[in-house]
């Protein structure tokens, strides 16, 4: 029970003490004798005493019930405004990962070493919006697939081990069953990470 509470109840009944001392006082002042009006005066207060700390405690009772709710309402606009900002903050990093996977598609263009190139794909995967841009995930599977056989063909083989120490990149891309190309791009997923796995053993067994 808080404070206020506690100094409403109190009051209440420290009051309807008071009257009942008060009229046992002016019976003892009368010779002590209990006059019928003394008697009904003394029920009736007694019945005022019950229905003051009754009517105390109600008083007591609907302000914390009021405050429970003022609190419960603060609680809920407080939760909804955390939940307005949380859906705010996933749209800016779904923004964010956007203009970072198309920042990696643009240096996969321009750059000239087959490690950077090669890296910079499979980031612009990772960062990619797969569930919106089915197609655009496919495409660029088929790149970074086509840019890893062509390591292979020309004997780029420490250039590709050195892209097999990001592999873990590619394993974590979550690739939605419901997407189209679901099955195309799940193939090509797999062999290249089973292609970067296998440098990646070699590329440990050497340095060991």
């Amino acid at each position: 029970m808080k404070q206020r509470d506690i100094i409403i109840v109190v009051s209440s009944v420290a009051t309807a003490l008071i009257c009942v001392t008060l009229t046992f006082w002016g019976n003892i002042k009368n010779d002590g004798i209990l006059t019928t009006d003394s008697y009904i005066g003394v029920i009736a207060t007694l019945i005022g005493v019950c229905a003051t700390i009754v009517v105390g405690f109600q008083i007591a009772s609907f302000v914390k019930i009021h405050e429970t709710e003022k609190q419960i309402k603060e609680v809920k606009t407080e939760r909804d405004n955390m939940q307005k900002e949380k859906e705010q903050f996933l749209r800016e990093i779904k923004i964010v990962e956007d203009e970072l996977s198309n920042a990696f598609v643009m240096l996969s263009k321009v750059s000239k070493n087959t490690h950077t190139k090669i890296l910079a794909q499979i980031l612009s995967i990772r960062c990619s919006n797969i569930s919106k841009e089915a197609d655009v995930t496919l495409l660029r599977y088929q790149i970074l697939s086509k840019s890893i056989k062509k390591a292979q063909e020309d004997n780029e083989l420490s250039e590709i081990k050195k892209v097999s120490l990001f592999v873990d990149k590619l394993k974590f891309v979550d690739v939605p069953k419901n997407i189209e190309h679901y099955t195309e791009i799940m193939k090509l997923h797999l062999e290249i990470i089973e292609t970067l796995e296998k440098y990646k053993v070699e590329n440990k067994e050497i340095h060991n």
